[in-house]
């Protein structure tokens, strides 16, 4: 029996039955035990309920899905936090420039055409674009060495830049018509990665990898690479995997959609804290527009503050204004 500790939590009053009353319990006391699916709705199509046994009360929980095929809501509350997480490192700093990667996989050289997939006419290059794939084989050993490949090509370009600079990423992932990940990266450094372009593609070759295009960073880039992220949660499980133990070709990536250095911006779980934490506050607000005093040892809330915009409401998926005065919503 474990304490809730996720945003993905429900605090709305979704109840089975009129009989069960909702857990009004902190997130720090909860304890919940798993009971059952239930209807879906607006917020979640497929919400589960949660026996709190400290209480006795219960509450639905959201599916908290990345994949639109799943919960369409779940999904794009995912893509609008994986938003939140590129744009916080890409703000953060403004004495820093950053920089919008795009690195693909390896041409027909290394990943051939399957022709037999093919549907165009005779004659006719292979085009992902006019449905072709390339073969499963030779596209699975690279998806399966593909996130080493990449950790080694970023290490070689921490070298390139300089032992000073703080260089950071934040990496999405889209999946091409050919069946074939590429990446999609924001860069943020000191060092003019222009200048280094050349040798970035020189890089690129090294380590398996096919074309590499840079230019600077433009307004929205986050919520490009959030989109193409949404996408590779839904379509991942169709590209073809290595199965290291085995050596079986599979369908199925078993890969992360998206990544960020460590000194980045936001973590993901800092985005749901500060989510809870509106939420919290919101409620507050709510209550003491009704004049209603806060419990007797309740503790104080504190949203931390960031530059990109107040925190989105996890329910509704929007920037809302401040539940009210004095509540301030985090900025």
């Amino acid at each position: 029996m474990g304490r809730a500790s996720d945003a993905e939590i429900s605090r709305h009053p979704r109840l089975v039955s009129r009989d069960s009353p909702t857990c009004r319990c902190t997130d720090d006391e909860r304890q919940l035990r798993y009971v059952d699916r239930t209807w879906g709705d607006d917020l979640c199509e497929r919400p589960s309920v949660f026996a709190c046994s400290r209480c006795g009360g219960r509450i639905v929980g959201n599916c908290g899905s990345s994949k639109r095929h799943k919960c369409a809501p779940c999904a794009t509350r995912y893509q609008g936090n994986v938003r939140r997480v590129g744009r916080s490192g890409a703000t953060d700093r403004v004495t820093e420039r950053v920089f919008f990667f795009t690195l693909t996989g390896p041409g027909a050289d290394l990943l051939p055409w399957d022709t037999s997939r093919c549907s165009h006419g005779p004659g006719m290059a292979c085009s992902g674009l006019r449905g072709c794939a390339v073969e499963a084989g030779p596209s699975a050993v690279w998806h399966q060495s593909k996130g080493l490949r990449f950790t080694h090509f970023m290490r070689d370009v921490r070298r390139l830049v300089s032992s000073h600079d703080d260089l950071q990423y934040f990496r999405g992932v889209e999946p091409q018509e050919r069946e074939v990940l590429h990446d999609h990266l924001l860069v943020r450094c000191r060092t003019d990665l222009l200048r280094l372009l050349p040798q970035l593609r020189a890089l690129a070759k090294v380590h398996g990898f096919g074309w590499v295009d840079v230019r600077p960073a433009r307004p929205g880039d986050e919520s490009y690479i959030a989109k193409y992220v949404s996408d590779a949660c839904d379509v991942v499980h169709q590209v073809a995997w290595l199965d290291a133990a085995t050596g079986e070709v599979m369908r199925g990536a078993r890969c992360r959609t998206w990544t960020a250095s460590r000194r980045w911006g936001h973590s993901m779980a800092e985005v749901k804290r500060q989510q809870r934490a509106w939420v919290r506050q919101a409620g507050a607000g709510r209550a003491g527009a009704l004049g209603v005093s806060p419990a007797p040892g309740a503790p104080a809330i504190v949203v931390a503050g960031t530059r990109s915009g107040p925190a989105l409401d996890p329910y509704t998926g929007s920037y809302p204004s401040p539940p009210a005065e004095g509540v301030p919503c985090p900025m």
